[in-house]
């Protein structure tokens, strides 16, 4: 029966949201995810009243499949209510026993919000950088680090997205140096320079090459060695 809804339009599903919500706390995960489908197609700002009842559902529910048609049906919340409950989507973030596909889907859904909103979380989307590997989740959180104000960029912060280039995902390292080229000159410690020469030497992909040369453009003479200048 849900699953008939889909074909609706989306004011006419609106209408329909204070119905919807209460099969995310179904028991069976198929009926939460076929309901969370239709709500991802409600207006914007539908389901606003609702935002406390998704965060239950959230954890009220133990597939993964489940939980992510959760998290990207907030994406119909408004700025103002996805702000709201921001701190209870990062606590999600934070979490190590959060799968992949959950963390991933939650940087993919806060990622409309303001990137003065999001800049305080840079210390744990570099934490995630540390602790998680997979591309899945590794593209969202070097995306929301490239999207923060410069000035959030510290040192640390690009020390954990240069080591990023290591990996051998050319996908990762090009958002890598898209997150590098936003940070401040003073963030590209010596360290960085050196993850940017392997890349230059590295011989592998030459757009992940033309990057980090383009990268050795920022940095100031005094920091240049005669080894980056060779290469």
């Amino acid at each position: 029966v849900v699953d008939m809804l889909c074909g609706l339009q989306e004011d006419v599903l609106s209408e329909q949201v204070d119905v919807l919500v209460e099969f995310l706390l179904h028991p069976d995960a198929d009926v939460c995810k076929a309901s969370s489908e239709v709500l991802a197609s409600v207006k914007a700002g539908a389901l606003d009243i609702h935002g406390d009842l998704l965060l239950e559902a959230l954890d009220y529910q133990r597939t993964e499949d489940a939980k992510i048609a959760i998290i990207v049906a907030m994406k119909q919340l408004s700025a103002c209510e996805l702000a709201r409950i921001l701190p209870q989507l990062v606590a999600k973030i934070e979490d190590l026993s959060t799968p992949d596909g959950v963390l991933a889907a939650t940087m993919e859904t806060i990622e409309s919000l303001e990137s003065s909103l999001l800049a305080r979380q840079a210390p744990i989307l570099t934490k995630i950088l540390y602790e998680r590997s997979s591309e899945l989740v590794m593209l969202p959180a070097l995306s929301l680090l490239s999207d923060l104000p410069s000035n959030f960029l510290t040192t640390e912060v690009a020390t954990g997205i240069a080591m990023k280039l290591g990996d051998g995902n050319v996908d990762v390292q090009l958002r890598a140096l898209r997150a590098l080229k936003r940070c401040p000159t003073e963030s590209l410690a010596a360290g960085i320079l050196a993850s940017l020469l392997a890349c230059v030497h590295s011989g592998q992909d030459e757009r992940v090459q033309a990057r980090a040369i383009e990268l050795f453009g920022q940095v100031p003479i005094s920091q240049l060695e005669p080894a980056h200048v060779a290469a």
